[in-house]
């Protein structure tokens, strides 16, 4: 018995230790690192991940005076989910839960792009959209049509923008196309056109769903317009829970489009399962007009009221513990948590959520 231990561990543990995956590691800082734009290092950097046995781990870092203006789109890399891309930030280049001048933000009307690649995680960045005509935060796309873009998390992020009462088409702060898929969560989209929304209509074509946890989307302030909406899909479905919508300039446009599946979500319109109405949003939160979206102490409406997701995932958009009742939004009831520890490190094997 002893010998065939000894065997087994020769032949499968021992080579697995000696040839995993090595880590591809480079550090964007707006002074003293790898790269001072995402862009330049996305660029500089593309190749087939899986033929070179690497991971790579992009980690922004520092203080940021100003922001990263250049457009950054994520092609050209070949990935599976060992081999995989991890964008993050550090504690110091992060937000505090609401909009920090001095964290790492992205400011430009088409923010971030991820064009046709495959496992995919983003940690912890600002995108303010620098009050662009018809522009898109993080956008999502699949141009083969080979899905190509599947396995993407978008966590901790924060994304806004200006007054955009006369703009039509409206921006947008999150986008998927056709033949993606992924999940979104512990994330706040305010002041947009539109929350989030797919691109290609095209019903029972689109592959596979895409899953929306724990976010806060409010002020969508473009009234008149009838394609306005907190969350649009029109594909086979996105998932939405323990979501909060609301304050949607076109009145019952919190949620639109065939497909949605919506549990215990808070809104105005009082959509979907178990669905939450507040009287009082101000009572909700902490601070919604000046981006604070922590729960108040004395909040009854999302508190305790979510859906337990802790087989997905477990902490909030600081890094808090997320304990059972679950809470509806972006942040744990009472909030708390370090987030000087490192969290936002995947793991160098498995995939991004659970689906």
């Amino acid at each position: 018995m002893r010998k065939l231990l000894l065997l087994f561990l020769t032949i499968f543990l021992i080579p697995s230790l000696l040839f995993s995956a090595t880590q591809l590691k480079k550090t964007v800082k707006s002074a003293d690192g790898d790269y001072t734009s995402l862009s330049a290092c996305m660029n500089a950097n593309e190749q087939d991940l899986v033929s070179n046995d690497k991971y790579f781990d992009v980690e922004i870092d520092g203080v940021w005076a100003s922001e990263d203006t250049t457009a950054c789109i994520v092609d050209n890399y070949t990935t599976d989910t060992t081999r995989h891309i991890n964008i993050y930030t550090t504690a110091t280049a992060r937000h505090d839960g609401k909009w920090k001048a001095t964290a790492y933000t992205m400011k430009n009307g088409s923010a971030l792009h991820i064009n046709g690649v495959k496992h995919v995680s983003v940690t912890g960045i600002q995108i303010d959209l620098n009050e662009t005509v018809a522009g898109v935060g993080i956008k999502i796309s699949d141009p083969d049509g080979g899905h190509n873009a599947v396995d993407i998390l978008i966590d901790k992020c924060i994304i806004k923008n200006g007054d955009l009462t006369s703009w039509t088409p409206p921006s947008k702060g999150f986008q998927s196309g056709l033949f993606t898929s992924g999940c979104v969560r512990n994330t706040l989209i305010y002041s947009v056109g539109m929350g989030m929304s797919d691109y290609n209509n095209l019903g029972s074509n689109a592959y596979p769903a895409w899953l929306f946890y724990n976010c806060v989307i409010r002020d969508i302030p473009v009234s008149g317009f009838s394609n306005t909406y907190g969350i649009l899909y029109n594909g086979t479905g996105y998932t939405i829970v323990n979501c909060a919508v609301f304050d949607v300039g076109t009145a019952g446009n919190d949620f639109g489009g065939a497909s949605l599946t919506i549990f215990r979500c808070a809104s105005d319109d009082g959509d979907g399962t178990s669905a939450v109405t507040p009287a009082d949003w101000d009572a909700v939160f902490t601070d919604q007009d000046n981006g604070d979206f922590s729960l108040e102490s004395t909040d009854t409406d999302l508190t305790g009221a979510g859906f337990n997701l802790s087989l997905t995932f477990t902490d909030d958009i600081i890094g808090a513990t997320r304990t059972s009742p679950w809470d509806i939004g972006a942040y744990k009831a009472e909030g708390g948590g370090d987030i000087t520890q490192a969290y936002f490190i995947r793991k160098k094997k498995g995939i991004f959520f659970v689906k």
